[in-house]
């Protein structure tokens, strides 16, 4: 025990004398007491307390914003992701009710057209305002699959434009009915497509519609009648072909057909 004072008072006597001429300045002192009554000390330069705590003063804050910031963002995208989850079911449903939509139009157009066929009204193409007769034509058939069939096809040119009428018919046995897109588009002599010849107006490529969903859309259960009309120039010289292609509703080729065009009659 007297031992251990005596260390105790050595050790005071020698940290409180003064700093001597290589001393550089106060130090802050530091006493470890072990359990068996040794005495560990160290010093720690006051600048380096004041610095580890100015570093705790703007870490702590900074540490708890980030924190703040993070969760808060969490919650946004959370909260954010389930509006486009709402939003893509709402979408699902919305595109299964204007496809029931589009099939009771359908429906309701076959209805229509029987009942004008039962009573002797069915509609006639369109004949030219200046008493033509249609366009003398020949067709060129390259059916892709069986679904549609293209029929009573008339080409009439009314002074600077060319009418094109016909009746595209689901092939397709029972109720299922059959839709897509029409693209309408008129050849040259010299056998381009210009894209001011097409029906609906689109971009050409080689002859074929750069984006299908652009075309004339149809849902039929039995057929549907189609007229395009194409502008001419009126000093340049007729078209010598119309192309006709249906395209199905995810882009399938389902028909493709070309009518060659001659002199009127």
């Amino acid at each position: 025990m007297e031992d251990h004072q005596r260390r105790m008072a050595t050790s005071d006597k020698v940290d409180a004398s003064p700093a001597g001429p290589s001393g550089g300045g106060k130090r802050l002192t530091v006493l470890i007491v072990g359990s068996v009554g040794r005495v560990r000390s160290f010093k720690i330069s006051p600048p380096l307390v004041y610095l580890a705590i100015i570093f705790l003063v703007l870490y702590i804050p900074w540490t708890i914003y980030v924190a703040n910031r993070y969760f808060s963002l969490r919650h946004s995208n959370s909260i954010l992701s389930k509006e486009i989850r709402r939003l893509q079911e709402e979408l699902i449903r919305d595109k299964r009710v204007l496809q029931k939509t589009y099939q009771r139009v359908a429906i309701l157009e076959d209805y229509i057209h029987n009942l004008e066929e039962k009573e002797g009204k069915e509609p006639e193409p369109a004949r030219s305002s200046q008493g033509k007769a249609p366009e003398n034509i020949s067709a060129i058939q390259r059916t892709v699959s069986d679904l549609v069939d293209i029929k009573d096809m008339v080409i009439q040119k009314e002074g600077a434009r060319m009418i094109v009428n016909f009746r595209v018919v689901n092939l397709q046995e029972g109720e299922n009915p059959v839709g897509g897109y029409i693209h309408i588009m008129a050849q040259a002599k010299d056998g381009a497509f210009p894209t001011k010849w097409t029906f609906p107006r689109e971009d050409l490529e080689n002859g074929v519609p750069l984006s299908f969903r652009r075309g004339q859309l149809f849902l039929i259960q039995r057929f549907k009648p189609i007229q395009g009309t194409i502008d001419l120039d009126p000093e340049g010289e007729p078209p010598a072909a119309i192309k006709v292609m249906v395209y199905g509703q995810s882009g399938n080729l389902l028909l493709e057909r070309e009518y060659e065009v001659g002199n009127g009659s």
